[in-house]
């Protein structure tokens, strides 16, 4: 059985999980809709550990504890991971969708400052926590919390936007059409034009 200061480092990982991380993974599940089935296999290993903790013949209980953090290390840092697929997913998406639009006009003419810059930081801290990957976990971790606050900040702020973006991409749909329409136009009348002329000179 666990002593009380095992008890608290139980307390300690429970509330990690349930106050950092389970948000995460439900975030990921329900409202992006990913499979997040291999987290969830994480998330038993922890709650196994931890309730091995608690059985009466077990005696290595801070065996079990150091078994359940390294799992919720695990579960943190590939929650991370996925997020870090879906971000860039997003903003890859986003920069397809309006790569011929032009949405300087937007936030007082400050929008592509802004959204670089979020992007720009949320890059760096991704490309800093998979290079510590290999080399110290824990600022593997801090750097993956970093590169998350960073895009999150990039999401709010296009979602803030959407409006005037579709706006501007309507106007670049018409700007473009009526483009067509009168190089169209254009030809069509040199083509009739051309057509009366001949025929004028083919009476004569």
């Amino acid at each position: 059985m666990p002593t009380p200061k095992q008890i608290e480092e139980i307390a300690r990982i429970q509330k990690a999980y349930v106050e950092k991380v389970a948000p995460l993974v439900e975030d990921l599940e329900h409202v992006q809709g990913y499979d997040v089935s291999p987290l969830h296999n994480e998330v038993r290993a922890i709650m196994g550990h931890l309730s091995r903790c608690y059985e009466e013949k077990r005696r290595s209980v801070s065996e079990e504890i150091r078994k359940a953090l390294g799992h919720l290390d695990r579960l943190t840092l590939d929650t991370y991971k996925v997020y870090a697929l879906y971000f860039t997913e997003i903003e890859s998406d986003y920069e397809e969708t309006y790569k011929w639009v032009d949405l300087s006009m937007i936030d007082n003419h400050g929008f592509y400052e802004t959204y670089s810059r979020l992007s720009c930081q949320g890059k760096k801290y991704l490309l800093e926590a998979r290079k510590q990957e290999s080399i110290n976990k824990k600022d593997s971790l801090l750097a993956y919390e970093k590169m998350y606050a960073f895009y999150h900040k990039m999401m709010d702020y296009l979602s803030q936007h959407e409006s005037a973006m579709r706006s501007q991409k309507l106007k670049y749909m018409v700007g473009k059409f009526l483009a067509i329409l009168g190089m169209f136009l254009s030809t069509s009348l040199a083509v009739l034009l051309g057509a009366i002329i001949l025929s004028c000179i083919t009476c004569r």
